[in-house]
């Protein structure tokens, strides 16, 4: 069963979000107390979090910065142990349609299985849009 997030679920979300933060390799430390009033602003504002048995989806609607009416429902974490991640991006992309969105985009971690799920993505009629790159400070 998918359903969405409330602030009760924000403990379990966070841990979640440990696991996934440790197994994507992303740099930084992990803030569990940041990360939780993070996702209380989310959960109560223009976000979304979506759960399974072993899975989260979330993100926010934001509007496009030169053309302010092109609202698009901004992914920030997808995470699916449990086979479930199609049926969590289903239940983002109802949200984001019914909030208003005119787009939604998605990111996937290349060091993290991103090539598959790229591959993914562009089978459910999603196209690539634009390549991030980063570098670390020291």
């Amino acid at each position: 069963m998918i359903r969405r997030a409330g602030e009760a679920d924000i403990s379990r979300i966070v841990a979640m979000g440990r696991m996934h933060h440790e197994q994507a390799g992303n740099p930084g430390m992990f803030d569990e107390d940041a990360t939780a009033d993070y996702l209380r602003t989310m959960i109560n504002g223009s976000g979304a979090v979506f759960l399974s048995d072993g899975g989260q989806i979330g993100g926010v609607l934001a509007p496009m910065w030169c053309a302010p009416s092109h609202v698009m429902a901004v992914e920030l974490f997808w995470f699916a142990t449990d086979g479930r991640g199609k049926a969590l991006l289903a239940a983002f992309e109802e949200w984001a349609e019914f909030a208003g969105a005119s787009q939604i985009v998605l990111s996937t971690v290349l060091r993290h299985d991103g090539q598959r799920v790229g591959e993914k993505l562009i089978r459910y009629g999603y196209a690539p849009q634009e390549v991030s790159f980063g570098r670390e400070i020291p």
